[in-house]
């Protein structure tokens, strides 16, 4: 049986379309119906909207590991593979991760495992509708001895960052940030006034948005004092990505924030309470700055944000609770949290509209599966 379903997938992806496959019963039963994945063992691991469709980012099997795969979409079910471009050995290897969207340009971040550690090795791409091409970058500019974490991406016109933290000059490490004007030369900023760490004191980036005027950056500060440490969620806004303004996200306990989304009416940020029992938190910020306090919704143990979605009255909230994803939606303001069941236990996910329709990719240890509900 299971040699017939591989057939079916490999004749419906050489006709570039995909089938509606049966749904699970239990799927059925939350209002989600499965998809056929774009190609045999495909990995979905960003979906994004893009050129009146979605684009589709992750990997497929290689013969000796994966191969980074992008696809674009009008309806998830027929389905057009972009042609890569690799230039290098981590590049043919590589699984795709995060991306900016500006227009019909393209930013990808991809990553491979190897070297003599099997470190996360940085892939950078960029491209649109024909095609992405990978461009070679030094190696310490996202690694070396330095590199803590690079964490999320953004992009506008003319413009793509990349959040993170990098080990400062001064000791300790501090929230950094890569910009290019187009995906393929990068800028690192380290050390930056307002950004970086200040005395007695280590921030960090999680998540990136791209707002009318430039971009928005959201993460934490930890301050030791008193035998523990404070965690204060914050915000970073900058119009170039080199100069930057920080602001303390209004919470009553310890709390970081890790991703955002911005439109024309302002920015939703979702993050979690730094305490030992953690549940997501979201702040909605209008567009003078002014953020609303934390509105606590669900959770339990550990709790990470994986996406934040923002649409015109309402926002998605896509987050790991205890290793397990869980999908919630808000109001714009943050309030009336309510849950929307996920069609199957997963440990990784990515989210986007479609129209009207949520289309959801959830990923375990393998393959991942595909969903549309609405």
């Amino acid at each position: 049986m299971r040699a017939v379903v591989a057939l079916a997938a490999l004749l419906s992806l050489a006709a570039c379309t995909s089938s509606v496959s049966r749904p699970a019963p239990t799927a059925a039963r939350t209002g989600w119906h499965e998809l056929a994945l774009p190609a045999a063992g495909a990995r979905v691991m960003v979906l994004t909207p893009f050129a009146g469709g979605v684009l589709a980012l992750g990997s497929v099997p290689a013969s000796v590991g994966r191969a980074p795969a992008a696809w674009t979409t009008t309806d998830a079910r027929s389905w057009r593979r972009l042609a890569l471009h690799p230039v290098t050995g981590y590049g043919q290897q590589a699984e795709f991760v995060m991306a900016g969207v500006a227009g019909t340009h393209i930013a990808a971040y991809g990553q491979a495992f190897g070297g003599a550690h099997s470190n996360a090795r940085p892939t950078l791409w960029e491209g649109g509708t024909g095609g992405l091409t990978e461009h070679e970058q030094v190696f310490t500019l996202f690694g070396g001895e330095h590199a803590i974490a690079t964490s999320d991406e953004a992009a506008r016109p003319g413009q793509v960052l990349l959040a993170g933290s990098w080990d400062e000059a001064g000791g300790g490490y501090g929230a950094a940030v890569w910009t290019s004007p187009d995906g393929a030369a990068w800028t690192r900023y380290t050390d930056v006034p307002g950004l970086a760490s200040g005395p007695g004191e280590q921030t960090a980036a999680y998540g990136a948005a791209a707002t009318p005027s430039g971009f928005l950056v959201v993460g934490n500060t930890q301050r030791a004092g008193d035998g523990t440490v404070r965690t204060d969620a914050l915000t970073w806004t900058s119009a170039t990505g080199r100069a930057w303004t920080r602001s303390r996200l209004p919470s009553t306990g310890p709390a970081s924030a890790t991703r955002a989304a911005c439109d024309a009416s302002g920015c939703v940020v979702a993050g979690n309470t730094a305490t030992a029992e953690q549940h997501v938190l979201c702040w909605s910020i209008d567009p003078s700055g002014r953020a609303t306090p934390a509105s606590s919704g669900p959770g339990r143990g550990l709790v990470q944000v994986r996406q934040v979605l923002a649409q015109t009255d309402r926002a998605y909230v896509l987050s790991d609770v205890d290793r397990v994803i869980r999908l919630d939606t808000v109001a714009r303001d943050c309030t009336g949290w309510r849950s929307i069941p996920v069609p199957e236990r997963a440990q990784d996910a990515a989210l986007t509209r479609l129209g009207d329709r949520l289309l959801l990719a959830t990923t375990g240890s393998g393959a991942s599966r595909l969903w549309l509900r609405g």
